[in-house]
């Protein structure tokens, strides 16, 4: 699948990416799109992935006490 190139820009901005490195890249990373209110993460997972977030927002919390705290 082939990458939108703003993300190898942005990787650009802080290191130098080779070509072997952006085919790479390029075979591991994947697209990912989350419905409005969708759990990206719960509380009781370990996080093993990294996202970049091409379009929209994302909101980190946890709950204390009953209630939002945000990160």
């Amino acid at each position: 699948m082939k990458l939108d190139d703003n993300i190898f820009e942005h990787f650009e901005k802080f290191i130098k990416l080779s070509d072997e490195l952006k085919a790479a890249l390029d075979e591991r990373l994947k697209p990912v799109i989350f419905e409005k209110g969708e759990m990206v993460l719960s509380a009781d997972r370990v996080c093993t992935e990294s996202y970049f977030i091409k379009k929209g927002i994302l909101r980190t919390y946890f709950l204390k006490d009953g209630k939002e705290v945000r990160i």
